[in-house]
């Protein structure tokens, strides 16, 4: 009976947590919608480069977690060809720089696309690199979940994917969204090296202010710094108010 209502419970949780991430995603839209051309305004304005790293930040955590997902997924697999797929691409990724992984994807995309692609080439640097990471959280929420949840969904005639789906999943987000929010503070941080290629992100702005007035030079780079913080606090702000609404069975 625990483990049903347990299950029960974590349905719910999950249910109420897709709630809350489909209304923040909406008015996150509305919110990046009306910044989208922010960039194109202000190309060269500390405005415009903090739009342009809120873009590339939102695509990275939109494309990034059910990448991860699946890829996590697929390292607890009992298949073993998913199994050694899913970890040969977690462990490349998470043991190669960011850096390398942007040049990767920056030098070799325009002979698939054919045009300059800076602006898709850090986006996929960032999904690809991003998703390694959440992958390998939510295997160690999964794994970190009592094998009670599991047996209990099996005996009531539940199949292997509605029980990663309807019990595993549902269960391990509650332990996964701290790690899972610190990774996206590191994906926006990231960003800043997007300025390698020529990206006009924050940090490359930043550069350009200091390299055209030549003074100020600690005023710039602090008030950008405290722009990073805002965000990065932000975030964690939103990591705990999903932390407090957890389930209440278990």
């Amino acid at each position: 009976m625990p483990a049903v209502l347990g299950l029960t419970g974590g349905w719910i949780f999950f249910q109420r947590k897709l709630g809350v991430l489909a209304l923040s995603s909406s008015l996150i839209g509305v919110a990046l919608a009306s910044v989208l051309l922010w960039p194109m305004l202000f190309p060269t304005q500390i405005v415009g480069g903090l739009a342009m790293s809120l873009i590339l930040a939102f695509l990275g955590i939109v494309f990034s977690l059910p990448l991860g997902i699946l890829f996590g997924v697929g390292r607890t697999s009992s298949l073993p060809i998913i199994r050694r797929i899913s970890n040969v691409y977690v462990e490349f990724f998470r043991s190669i720089p960011f850096v390398v992984v942007i040049f990767l994807f920056y030098l070799n995309l325009p002979y698939v696309l054919g045009n300059n692609t800076q602006f898709q080439a850090v986006v996929l640097a960032l999904v690809i690199f991003t998703s390694a990471y959440v992958a390998e959280i939510v295997r160690a929420g999964i794994q970190s979940l009592p094998r009670g949840q599991t047996e209990a969904a099996r005996s009531l005639g539940i199949s292997g994917t509605q029980t990663m789906l309807s019990v595993v999943l549902p269960q391990a987000l509650q332990n996964m969204i701290p790690p899972l929010v610190g990774q996206f503070i590191s994906l926006f941080k990231d960003t800043s090296l997007t300025s390698i290629v020529a990206v006009l992100e924050l940090t490359g702005v930043a550069r350009g202010i200091q390299s055209r007035i030549l003074v100020a030079n600690f005023e710039v780079f602090l008030f950008t710094a405290l722009l990073y913080f805002g965000v990065a606090y932000g975030l964690s702000r939103l990591a705990d108010a999903l932390e407090k609404r957890g389930p209440v069975a278990r």
